[in-house]
């Protein structure tokens, strides 16, 4: 399996986060969901099914 999201890339999001939303606060930052779109292309609303 390819790792896309890196651990130099979630120090990257943590620091921008601590430094604008979460200033002087602790924070666990943890991967959950990425959506990855070609130029151009965005998200749909859709509702999730699960089997």
């Amino acid at each position: 399996m390819t790792r896309i999201i890196t651990e130099s890339l979630m120090n990257k999001i943590k620091r921008s986060l601590l430094s604008t939303l979460f200033v002087g606060k602790s924070i666990e930052l943890a991967l959950y969901k990425l959506a990855l779109y070609k130029k151009g292309g965005n998200f749909d609303w859709h509702r999730e099914i699960r089997f």
